[in-house]
């Protein structure tokens, strides 16, 4: 009788302790809700804030891929001085910039800039003032110890396909004296000078430009065109870039285009040469040009007053 009833207690017990033991189902915490990735503008917008003391009579807005500045963005528009001028539904990407006065001198240029979204660029002055390219804190003097006047100066980005607008406008450089550009963004630049003719003074490319630098032009790398040999040259093009040349433009320095193709249905194939020969004397422009319609590589004043040989290596 006693076995039976402890049996019972201790079978009491095991039941009330699986009774407390027993497992709770956990609750499961909230799903995040995912937050959208934010959608890229199908369109840009240009802001224009213009304190550059002048009217803004004209602006450009060309992608750097592009070679030449293309139409007129404002029409009969005027952004008056110390007015702010809008530009909307501009496709996202990079562009060259370049605001213009009433007698066609540049005011101010920025170059490879980003459009996406909104973008503000305040106009400071540029073109005969001094003023910045891009509003940066970088300064280049240009020292003229060439002998001559200097008339046209560009101060252009390396990744630029052009040389972009005369940065000096009005203002002139005489033998022995200097012009001060303020306001560069640091980065690399390519730079030219001419004097009155366009005729190239010199040349200086992938120049690392911050803080204070000065460049003295002494005239060594250019001259007045056709000042070489009486007859025609013959440039030499070897090919070693690794890709075939399918197009090839050789125009005069400073044309407004490029002109045909001088290959005319040619091909240079990647570790041949080819020439061009009867060439006028002078400064050119060259640019050769792959099967995927991309630059292989674009050379500035290049000096044919002689034979020439140009290799393309990649």
């Amino acid at each position: 009788m006693k076995r039976k009833l402890w049996l019972g207690l201790a079978l009491a017990v095991i039941v009330a302790a699986t009774l407390a033991c027993g497992t709770t189902t956990p609750t499961p915490p909230p799903t995040p809700t995912p937050i959208p990735p934010t959608p890229t503008p199908s369109t840009a917008t240009l802001v224009i804030v213009n304190n550059s003391g002048s009217d803004i009579w004209y602006v450009f807005i060309s992608p750097t891929t592009e070679t030449t500045w293309g139409e007129d963005w404002l029409g009969a528009d005027i952004i008056a001085a110390g007015s702010t001028y809008t530009f909307s539904n501009i496709t996202p990407g990079n562009y060259d910039l370049l605001a213009v006065d009433s007698n066609q001198n540049p005011i101010a240029s920025q170059m490879g800039v980003s459009l996406t979204g909104q973008y503000t660029w305040t106009v400071t002055g540029q073109g005969g003032g001094g003023g910045g390219i891009g509003g940066g804190d970088a300064t280049l003097t240009i020292i003229n110890n060439s002998g001559v006047t200097i008339f046209y100066a560009y101060v252009s980005p390396s990744s630029s396909p052009d040389w972009g607008p005369d940065v000096l406008g009005a203002s002139t450089i005489a033998n022995g004296g200097n012009f001060v550009l303020t306001g560069i963004v640091p980065g690399t630049y390519d730079l030219k000078v001419e004097d009155s003719s366009h005729n190239v003074l010199e040349v200086a490319m992938g120049i690392n430009i911050s803080g204070d630098m000065q460049w003295t032009v002494t005239g060594q790398g250019g001259g007045a065109p056709g000042g070489g040999t009486t007859g025609g040259t013959t440039l030499t093009i070897v090919n070693n870039s690794g890709r075939d040349i399918v197009q090839l433009y050789l125009v005069p320095q400073n044309s407004a285009n490029w002109g045909p193709d001088q290959l005319a249905g040619d091909v240079i194939p990647n570790g041949t040469s080819y020439d061009i020969t009867d060439i006028p004397p002078g400064y050119y422009d060259f640019r050769a040009v792959d099967r995927n319609g991309q630059n292989i590589v674009i050379v500035e004043a290049l000096n044919l007053n002689t034979n020439f040989t140009l290799t393309i290596n990649p």
